[in-house]
């Protein structure tokens, strides 16, 4: 394309560049891995395979120009300085050589993104990752000559041998990167450096959470949603209309299964009732992620401890302790063969003492904390599961409203007093938090009771 051109883009890049033109030829991604592909769509469910033959909703071809497989190769830049700190000799690896790429800065660690379902751009571009890259020789290359390099960077692929083979839809070959497509909605958009990219960490998975209407268990349900989430059932007690609007919510987002089901944590059997309506639902035999956050929704139940009956004192352990406990029971043989999550949303009051009228509420949570730990120990190490349980403070839900007769005049200005946040927890706040432990990234965090209360220093205050 003349040498002016290639001078221009030299100077600019930091690198000598030729440019070429390549014409309007393409060719059909070849495979199963772009996201409408056709081989792909006869493996698909019954509904999206019939909507590939309607013209007007069909989808259009997906093709390839210069690219081989995909649009682009999409790695951290924590797994490219990873490798490079095995090669020897002062070898680093350059990825903007590899091949037409996209380089993800800020990850928690190296490889995160082998799990990774989708990348959403603040741009508005939306990049399906559909199968992680193995048997990549460009990683060898040296592109100064065009051949396999002769120092260490020729050994990289025998590096990622020894701890890559990570992926047995990869018939276990090493992995470095996701291949990324752009096709549809995004053809047009710019994506620019520097744009913030957010990984959907949940896509694919199929999740269940208890009181999921409203308040803490409607963020939790949305926020899964948005991270990628493909199947999601929530339970409520009465209030249908809110359970409605969740789903729907969570339907705009890209769910594409969603399930309600009616349910009181009082009940008996309420475990492994919910289990299988979720599963019948959704129409699955795995569910990935159990958010056990109903608790008793009788505030009349919240008593002082001098007047609370057997009967109370039963329904709440039975709601925040069985319960809980029995849907873990029925959850575990429809967990995945590996890597499934159990949140357990606990509270403060679980490790602090507390004074009427929530003497009682307190020791079911710290119940329910060491089933958490008791979980994590008997069942981690065979499947490779994780049980947590986020202890959250004072949140601005309908449930703090309802309770607020239960407690002084004051009960509420005291929980913004004792912040070192200065405000009440939003449902929003507990949603980043469990849908961090529900992902990979949170894969090491395990046993444990996260605390998620903005720095709350004492409930004894608030009951002074």
């Amino acid at each position: 394309m003349g040498d002016q051109l290639s001078s221009w883009f030299s100077e600019r890049l930091g690198f000598e560049t030729r440019l070429a033109y390549i014409g309007h030829g393409s060719r059909p991604v070849l495979g199963s891995m772009a996201p409408h592909s056709k081989i792909g769509l006869r493996k698909a469910r019954l509904l999206k395979r019939l909507q590939s033959f309607v013209p007007f909703l069909s989808f259009p071809e997906e093709r390839l120009v210069f690219n081989d497989i995909a649009h682009y190769l999409v790695v951290t830049e924590e797994s490219n300085n990873h490798l490079s700190s095995r090669l020897e000799g002062g070898c680093t690896m350059d990825v903007t050589k590899f091949r037409p790429n996209i380089v993800v800065k800020g990850a928690s660690g190296p490889f995160v993104e082998d799990f990774w379902g989708e990348l959403t751009f603040d741009g508005g571009i939306q990049m399906p990752l559909t199968a992680n890259c193995y048997r990549c020789q460009s990683i060898t290359v040296d592109f100064d000559t065009g051949k396999t390099a002769t120092d260490d960077r020729g050994m990289a692929w025998k590096k990622l041998n020894k701890d890559r083979r990570v992926d047995k839809g990869a018939k276990y070959s090493p992995v470095f990167g996701r291949y990324g497509y752009c096709f549809g909605s995004s053809v047009g958009k710019s994506l620019r450096v520097g744009e913030r990219a957010t990984p959907w960490s949940l896509a694919g998975k199929t999740a269940i959470i208890t009181g999921g209407s409203r308040g803490i268990g409607r963020g939790i349900a949305i926020h899964f949603a948005r991270k990628g989430a493909s199947n999601i059932a929530i339970t409520y007690v009465a209030n249908k209309t809110a359970a409605e609007e969740t789903l729907k919510a969570c339907r705009e987002l890209g769910a594409q299964r969603t399930c309600m089901i009616q349910a009181d944590m009082v009940e008996h059997g309420v475990g492994q009732r919910v289990i299988n309506e979720a599963l019948s639902g959704l129409d699955t035999k795995t569910i990935d992620i159990l958010v056990n956050n109903a608790i008793l929704g009788n505030s009349d139940k919240v008593k002082s401890v001098v007047d609370t009956t057997p009967e109370d004192f039963n329904e709440m352990m039975h709601a925040n302790v069985f319960a809980p406990v029995a849907l873990t029971v029925a959850f575990l043989p429809h967990a995945p063969a590996y890597g499934g999550r159990v949140i357990n949303i606990s509270s403060i009051a679980a490790k602090q003492g507390n004074r009427d009228p929530i003497m009682t509420y307190g020791a079911s949570k710290a119940a329910l904390e060491s089933f958490t730990r008791s979980f994590a120990d008997q069942y981690s190490a065979e499947k490779g599961m994780t049980f947590n349980s986020v202890g959250v403070g004072p949140t601005a839900t309908d449930a703090l409203e309802r309770a607020k007769g239960s407690f002084p005049s004051d009960f509420l200005m005291k929980q913004i007093q004792d912040s070192i946040c200065g405000r009440v927890g939003e449902p929003e706040d507990i949603a980043y938090i469990v849908g961090f432990l529900a992902s990979e990234e949170g894969r090491w965090v395990n046993g444990a009771a996260v605390s998620a209360n903005g720095g709350h220093r004492s409930v004894l205050a608030a009951f002074g």
